[in-house]
């Protein structure tokens, strides 16, 4: 699991460096059409927008990451997950009472944008999808 985790590392800071640079080139490109011609003003719409989409992409993937430290923090000696169904749709990681507030706190961000809830009950973690839709639903839209 450390491998997992060491690749998981290095794949979210190149998504981290990736997305910061197209940020960068944004703002580059945003200064430029400060200087102003009056036709590239609905030039300069997207361009906020896009630099609003990139800078929330780089701030999900750090929930991404407690996401996976979740997952790789449940699997005991023997490489089972200590986990188990509640429901269709709620699943209960077991863990320690620090991380679990920490992955808690950390999947917020994530929560809302992905039809998901977290919470603690001590040492453990349970994540839920939406009543809203299905985990197929989900899979189905992206």
């Amino acid at each position: 699991m450390p491998v997992v985790r060491g690749v998981a590392d290095r794949s979210a800071h190149e998504i981290r460096n990736a997305l910061n640079g197209v940020v960068v080139n944004l703002e580059v490109v945003r200064s430029r059409l400060e200087g102003g011609e009056a036709e590239l003003a609905p030039t300069a719409l997207f361009l906020e927008q896009a630099i609003g989409q990139s800078e929330e992409s780089v701030r999900l993937v750090e929930p991404s990451l407690a996401l996976l430290d979740l997952l790789l923090g449940s699997v005991d000696a023997r490489g089972e997950v200590r986990c188990e169904l509640l429901t269709e749709r709620t699943v209960r990681f077991r863990t320690s009472e620090i991380e679990a507030s920490r992955v808690v706190r950390s999947l917020q961000p994530l929560a809302g944008r992905a039809g998901i809830s977290a919470e603690t009950d001590g040492t453990a973690v349970i994540l839920s999808i939406s009543h809203k839709s299905s985990a197929e639903e989900i899979i189905q839209h992206e």
